[in-house]
């Protein structure tokens, strides 16, 4: 089927998001019990559809579910990847150009051109949970940007994809949430079978509690929970002056053994779990600006709103919050 419908109840809108700031998903959404939650994923189910995400060349990338009444993105199962090309960074490749308020525009831009130019464009950052490890990855030597350094769980520029029909995908935060799963299986598990990918319709301590209930273990499977598709507020990067499009996700797995990881040796030197507060015992100098970025009001939502900021402490997070801001401001002033 024509896979536009799914992206309707969001292009009515613009822009989509607000002018200098966040755009938060689920906040302030009204609380759900067991029972309720349920519902809505048995109704998903019931109505759901499925398509196609092909490359500019009709290549399947992977295949979608979802909600045929309003569009939502239920799963997302990604085609086995090898990096043919053994490259650190894919300069020829098309990414997404957005504007100024997180919109997708139709000019078409390889990696280098976007950068060349010092255009505002799509990246995505994820970190992945499993209880109360974080996966932190450190990027190849061979990287542009930040060769060497520990970065999160899976990052990487958004790059243009396409309905099974050939019209382009233009839908921000849906483009962001497929090009998450497809980043997070192109560096975590190369040429092995991919995580699947669900997309939880709540928030975290709903998901906590369903996984509990439901007495989750599967290390194949990550709930991806979208946090903020940032227009406004995003970081400079070093090599342009331009600030990006961010969108972040949280994914966590509940299993009882941790999930195997294959990384793309081109891209990453290792990928490893660690306790959270750890990662930052690391020199400012080994860490990357998306790291540091994401331990401020984003991180701030994913570990207060769920019982592993409880684990690390509340004090911890404050400070390392107070940290990231104190670097902004220098920066940005």
């Amino acid at each position: 089927m024509k896979g536009q419908s799914w992206e309707m109840p969001q292009k009515e809108q613009s822009p989509p998001y607000p002018e200098g700031g966040f755009r938060y998903y689920n906040m302030g959404s009204e609380r759900h019990s067991h029972d309720e939650l349920k519902d809505i994923l048995e109704k998903q189910e019931s109505n759901k559809a499925i398509e196609d995400v092909v490359d500019s060349d009709g290549k399947k990338l992977c295949g979608i579910e979802f909600d045929k009444t309003d569009g939502k993105l239920i799963s997302i199962k990604c085609e086995r990847y090898i990096n043919i090309e053994a490259e650190a960074e894919h300069l020829d490749e098309i990414i997404c150009v957005t504007d100024n308020n997180g919109n997708i525009t139709s000019e078409s831009l390889t990696r280098s051109e976007a950068r060349e130019k010092d255009r505002r464009y799509l990246i995505v950052t994820n970190l992945i949970f499993h209880g109360d490890d974080i996966l932190i990855q450190k990027r190849s030597k061979d990287k542009k940007i930040d060769p060497g350094k520990l970065s999160t769980s899976a990052h990487g520029v958004a790059k243009e994809i396409f309905h099974e029909d050939k019209t382009r995908i233009t839908d921000g935060q849906k483009v962001a949430i497929i090009n998450s799963a497809l980043e997070i299986n192109e560096e975590l598990k190369h040429d092995e079978e991919p995580f699947d990918i669900r997309i939880w319709p709540g928030t975290h301590d709903e998901l906590y509690a369903y996984a509990k209930k439901e007495e989750i273990n599967d290390a194949n499977t990550i709930w991806l929970v979208p946090e903020a598709y940032i227009p406004e507020e995003g970081y400079p990067l070093r090599l342009c002056g331009n600030q990006r499009t961010r969108a972040v996700s949280a994914g966590f797995v509940f299993s009882e053994n941790k999930p195997p990881i294959s990384i793309d040796p081109n891209e990453l030197e290792k990928c490893e779990w660690q306790p959270a507060p750890s990662v930052f015992k690391e020199g400012e100098s080994e860490i990357t600006e998306d790291l540091y970025s994401v331990t401020g009001d984003v991180l701030e939502r994913i570990l207060l709103d769920s019982p592993v900021a409880r684990k690390l402490g509340a004090k911890f997070v404050e400070n390392l919050i107070d940290r990231y801001r104190g670097k902004i401001k220098e920066r940005t002033d």
